[in-house]
């Protein structure tokens, strides 16, 4: 930000003088205050607290609206600059001298003012932002001490209450407002009369607002509350003060431009003083005294806190410079000195814009700020001559982002929690990016090869930003960028350094070609350091893209002299990077079976292929498991060995044996057997390969890949179930003790042999069993239960025949997976045998059960209960003889009354029999249905004469009763046709809307044929509502006559 004055770019406050604070230096000429103690003197802790407090950096990024204000401290003495004064007799012309004297006296930051800054045609000096924050308060705050309540005369009272006036003598007339702190000890704090002198303090010193007096004690614990109270004190005050200023502003409005009348005694005032610049003479236009006003009024609003009238203010004065000042060469002529400050106005109005954009949560408008001046300012460019070509136009645009950038830094760490309503703009690691684009763009075709400092600070601002908002990819990009900066300008070590970090995040990524790109230039930075090319030239062995191979070649011819062995080359150990060397060797290792007990030996291969090593001398090859410090085993590379080897044995436990000898004509194939003493799980981690070079030994550290497993063959490769890890583990067993069979609701223990290490048996039933109705116990969930050493399961078979399958896993503390296994078969047969006859009383509630029952079991067994269950139907207690043991083929009868006690019985009745041999048993047996027969709601019953006539008619009477309670039924009856009758009428009847409990006679008449005992015709009734279903009747029927001639 030091590109522009520092006044027009920080952010504006109130701004408050401060006396008091200032270490005690001459003496002031004001005889009041030389007879009061100075509070440096008395207080300086507290005055030092308090100074520290007050005093803070004009920032950048400050939000507006809280109550603070910027503290300048002074001294007593300080006298606030005059508002107007005459111009300066800088002459010894006579005539000019009486010139200027006669003319008014004015601001020394007017353009009116001859001789001043900005006179005749200037807008607005960073110095007016000065006077308003440095010179000229809002508020001056002076510190005194409270002098003690001993002096009966209470001269120093009247000495402060002297210094107060006289304050305020000097501020009343330029309005500022003034503040008194008291300071003075707790014990003077705790005095009764003390509010009374601070009344008679106030009235006398004619302080007549309450909050412009405070008292502070030497307490600290008052600072922090004191504090805050002085903040809204001073805030409430200069509120007031720059709403005046607002006020005087826009009344001065009107007066300007100013009437020829004032202009020309200026200008002939200052033709004869010489005070003009040779040539014709421009004074400020409206638009430029628009510009001002308005300038100064978004200046007084930004201290008053007020967002929206501020962008209001300033964006007219923006306004108005952009496009009908700045773009004018009549008025304003390119490259003068009033150009120029319209450019940096213009740039910072734009800058405070964006800023004022951002307070308002409105990054959009911001936004659009920015690439408005900066589209806006280039085509003026182009009007200036200062087009794309140009450095200048570069090293603006550069300034306009890295300023940009910088407000974006502040606005990220002022708000990090809200960072997000800020995504319409870029990062600030974009915007640094950007700028140091625009810087070197200029040098990108210059001759000299010197470091350009622009585009270094840009690119370190924007990799920090990058880093600290966590975008990587950027950051490096930014970094690669800076390293081509340092290798251009012939700077190797930082280009190395940077090209260095950045080579570690392409190779985890995997950007091929920006790695070897990268590769390239960084070997020709270590072209001076043997060590370093060595590395560089060993990695370039890997596989290039192929628009890169010619030149990977080219560079290789070049350093390839490094990779021959050098005898007597003693340098120490270079260990390359894993992610450096990955790709350069293909590595496959896997074991045969990924599961065995310690103490036996599992195969396992490993395969190893060069895919550019020619040029490598290989020394050895190591393999190391997971977590270990010692290698597995060891190769040594020969000439004149196999490329085929077997290791033979390698112990997990045991050191490491010899290396064994093999060659490398671009693959080995290492073959063995693996084995452990303790149990532990051992994968294939690392293989490390050390080459010899002209600088010493090189270590080639690889990570083992895990791709499919496959075990090679002399002439091919078999996919296998094998594993890259070996679990080894103790040998365990478990034995299952359960009965082979069981009898159905039979319950046997269950118990469970294990070898030492297993500490828990987890018991599982199959979903099958569970389904059945089979449990596990004790536990919560049936189908599993899980026993420590020595405990005992319960297993309850289920009510139906069948095999259930126990399945048991060993469990060891620390391993994921059980370590041994071992299932079990139960076979479940019946116990008992049923045979069942249910008797219900015609027409009644009331039946019997019969049951037969019959042991099946091979084991005696005690019966406890027997009792029989159904729903809408109550059994009474179980009737016969029970025999007490109970031995195969037992058998025996039980009758049990039953009694429907529901309109609706169960058609599932269960024998419920409770018995115990080892452990309780249960056993129900499924009965028929014992739902009694339901009566109908119809009633049907016949009355026929004993004797008849042949050819008499003769009356049978049918009664039908509807017995229902709220059924309304019809009802069909019909005879059989019969040779010895005939029907005198219908053989069909219906009876329609039968009402409950309604009762209707239905007669036939029957004509016999012949004498004799006659059986009458067969009679058939139904509800029509139920179809087909026949009634049965109440009469016993088919009844008899007996005919006579």
């Amino acid at each position: 930000m030091n590109a522009y004055p520092a006044e027009l770019v920080v952010q504006l406050h109130a701004c408050a003088l401060v006396s008091g604070l200032v270490p005690e230096g001459i003496r002031e000429r004001n005889a009041a205050i030389d007879t009061l103690p100075h509070p440096t003197a008395a207080h300086p802790a507290l005055c030092e607290q308090v100074r520290c407090a007050m005093l803070r950096k004009a920032r950048i990024w400050s939000l507006p609206g809280v109550a603070t204000f910027r503290a300048v401290l002074v001294d007593y003495s300080y006298t606030y600059p005059p508002a107007k004064m005459r111009p300066p007799m800088r002459t010894a012309n006579p005539i000019a001298k009486e010139a200027l004297s006669s003319l008014p006296p004015r601001s020394p930051l007017s353009p009116l003012y001859v001789g001043g800054a900005l006179f005749p045609d200037g807008i607005i000096a960073p110095s007016w932002i000065r006077k308003h924050t440095e010179y000229i308060p809002a508020v001056h705050i002076y510190f005194f001490c409270m002098p003690p309540a001993v002096d009966p005369a209470l001269e120093t009272d009247l000495a402060l209450v002297q210094a107060m006036q006289d304050a305020r003598a000097a501020a009343a007339p330029r309005g500022i407002r003034l503040v008194i702190v008291l300071l003075c000890e707790p014990s003077t704090l705790a005095q009764r009369e003390l509010e009374p002198r601070l009344a008679h303090v106030r009235r006398a010193a004619g302080l007549e607002q309450r909050g412009a007096l405070f008292v502070l004690s030497t307490a600290t614990t008052d600072v922090p509350a004191f504090w805050a109270s002085l903040e809204r004190a001073v805030w409430d005050g200069a509120g007031e003060y720059y709403k005046e200023r607002v006020r005087h502003v826009r009344r001065n409005r009107a007066r300007y431009p100013p009437s020829p009348t004032v202009l020309q005694p200026l200008l002939a005032a200052a033709g004869v003083a010489g005070m003009l610049r040779p040539g014709p003479t421009a004074t400020l236009t409206l638009n430029g005294w628009n510009i001002r006003t308005a300038f100064k009024l978004g200046a007084f609003s930004e201290m008053l806190g007020d967002v929206r009238e501020t962008i209001v203010h300033y964006t007219e004065a923006y306004r108005v410079l952009m496009h009908h000042y700045l773009g004018n060469t009549h008025v304003l002529q390119p490259r003068t000195k009033r150009w120029a400050e319209a450019k940096v106005l213009a740039d910072t109005l734009s800058l405070k814009l964006s800023k004022l954009h951002l307070y308002a949560a409105n990054a959009t408008a911001a936004r659009a700020q920015f690439h408005y001046h900066t589209r806006h300012m280039s085509a003026l460019g182009h009007a200036w001559r200062i087009g794309a070509d140009s450095v200048e136009f570069w090293t603006w645009l550069a300034k306009q982002y890295q300023m940009l950038g910088e407000l974006m830094v502040h606005a990220y760490a002022a708000h990090e929690r809200t960072a997000h309503v800020y995504s319409a703009l870029d990062p600030p690691g974009t915007l640094f990016y950007q700028a140091a684009l625009c810087s070197m763009l200029p040098t990108q075709h210059a001759r000299t090869h010197d470091l350009d400092p622009a585009p270094t600070q840009h690119l370190e601002r924007a990799y920090d930003a990058f880093q600290q908002h966590k975008q990587t990819r950027l950051a490096h990009l930014a970094a690669t960028r800076l390293a081509f900066l340092y290798l251009a300008a012939g700077q190797d070590a930082p280009a190395e350094k940077l090209i260095g970090r950045a080579l570690r995040w392409y190779r985890r990524e995997g950007w091929e070609v920006l790695r070897f790109v990268l590769l390239m230039s960084a070997a020709a930075c270590a072209r001076n350091d043997p060590r370093a090319s060595t590395q560089y030239c060993i990695e370039l062995l890997r596989p290039v893209p192929h628009a890169l191979a010619a030149e990977r070649d080219a560079w290789l011819a070049k350093l390839v002299h490094l990779l021959a062995p050098v005898h007597g080359a003693t340098s120490g150990m270079i260990h390359m990077d894993p992610d450096a060397v990955h790709g350069l060797f293909d590595i496959h290792a896997v074991f045969a079976k990924q599961h065995a007990e310690v103490c036996t030996e599992v195969p396992f291969q490993v395969w190893i292929h060069g895919t550019y090593t020619e040029a490598m001398h290989l020394c050895s090859m190591e393999m190391y498991a997971h977590d270990a410090d010692e290698p597995l085993f060891a190769v040594r590379i020969e000439r004149g060995a196999k490329d085929a080897v077997d290791l033979g044995t390698v112990t997990v436990d045991a050191p490491c044996q010899a290396p064994v000898p093999a060659a490398f004509p671009g693959h080995l194939l290492l073959s063995g057997a693996l084995t452990g003493t303790l149990p532990r799980t051992v994968a294939f981690a690392r293989l490390v390969i050390t080459a010899e070079t002209s600088v010493g030994l090189v270590a080639l550290p690889f990570h083992v890949p895990r791709p499919r497993a496959v075990w090679r063959l002399p002439n091919a490769t078999v996919p296998i179930s094998g594993s890259h890890t070996v679990h080894l583990r103790e040998a365990h067993a478990i034995q299952v003790h359960a009965p082979l069979t069981m009898q159905c609701g039979e319950r046997r223990a269950v118990r469970i042999d294990q070898s030492e290490a297993i500490q828990n048996t987890l018991l599982l039933l199959s979903p099958e069993a569970v389904e059945a109705g089979a449990q596990l116990g004790p536990s919560e969930d049936p189908a599993r239960v899980e026993l420590a050493r020595g405990g005992e399961a319960l297993l309850h078979a289920p009510q139906k025949p069948g095999t259930l399958q126990v399945r048991a896993y060993g469990l060891v503390p620390g391993e994921a997976a059980p370590v041994a296994q071992q299932d079990h078969a139960v076979h479940v047969a019946p116990a008992f045998s049923v045979r069942v006859h249910v008797h219900w009383l015609p027409l009644e509630a009331y039946g019997r059960l019969t049951t037969e029952v019959r042991y099946l079991g091979a084991d005696p067994i005690h019966l406890d209960a027997v009792s029989v269950q159904a729903a809408g139907v109550y059994a009474h207690a179980v009737q016969g003889f029970t025999p007490a043991e109970w031995r195969t083929d037992d058998t025996s009868v039980w009758v049990t009354p039953l009694e429907a006690n529901s309109a609706h019985a169960s058609h599932n009745a269960t024998l419920l029999l409770q018995w115990h041999g080892a452990y309780p048993g249960e056993t129900r047996l499924a009965l028929t249905p014992l739902a009694p027969p339901t009566a109908p709601d119809i009633a049907i019953a016949i009355n026929n004469p004993a004797e008849a006539i042949v050819g008499a008619p003769a009356a049978v009477c049918i009664r039908v009763a509807n017995r229902s309670d709220a059924r309304v039924l019809d009802v069909l009856m019909e005879c059989a046709s019969t040779e010895a009758f005939l029907f005198a009428g219908a053989r069909r009847k219906t009876l329609q809307v039968l009402l409950p409990g309604e009762t209707r006679t239905v007669q036939w008449k029957l004509v016999p044929q012949h004498a004799g005992l006659l059986s009458l015709p067969a009679l058939r009734a139904w509800e029509v509502q139920r179809g087909e279903k026949l009634l049965p009747l109440a009469t016993p029927y088919p009844g008899t006559m007996c005919s006579t001639k």
